[in-house]
């Protein structure tokens, strides 16, 4: 290898180990703002079982995350998910979903106060003088 080619090897691994380390301190997109694709993959992903039968039906009435998280037994049943089993399974998984979207937003609102409580301390808050 050349010094030119070690060169070129090293600024691409550099690159690569950036993007990497970029992704990792990334949150995942918010579950409110899934597209259809996001929909789809989630669905491959936990309820691999069933995605074969019911795939079509998610992608025909166009269900976006937002759409997800609002549904119900009800709401599945309306999309063509007559069988019991299949239903109560994947409304267990968006159950599943909803809890961990929850958590998430919670920790970040904890994390905001944090932050807030924390510049206002730094900054002499006068509330925090008078007592």
């Amino acid at each position: 290898m050349t010094v030119r080619e070690v060169t070129q090897h090293n600024q691409a691994n550099r690159h690569v180990q950036s993007n990497r380390t970029n992704a990792q301190n990334q949150r995942p997109k918010s579950v409110q703002q899934w597209s259809v694709v996001d929909v789809q993959k989630w669905l491959r992903r936990h309820c691999g079982d069933y995605f074969h039968l019911y795939c079509e039906a998610f992608l025909e009435q166009d269900v976006t995350g937002r759409c997800l998280v609002r549904m119900n037994e009800n709401s599945l049943m309306r999309l063509g998910i007559v069988h019991p089993e299949h239903r109560q399974f994947i409304w267990r998984e968006i159950a599943k979903l909803r809890l961990r979207s929850s958590i998430l937003y919670l920790r970040d609102q904890e994390r905001r106060m944090a932050e807030n409580l924390n510049s206002q301390f730094m900054q002499g808050s006068p509330v925090l003088d008078q007592v």
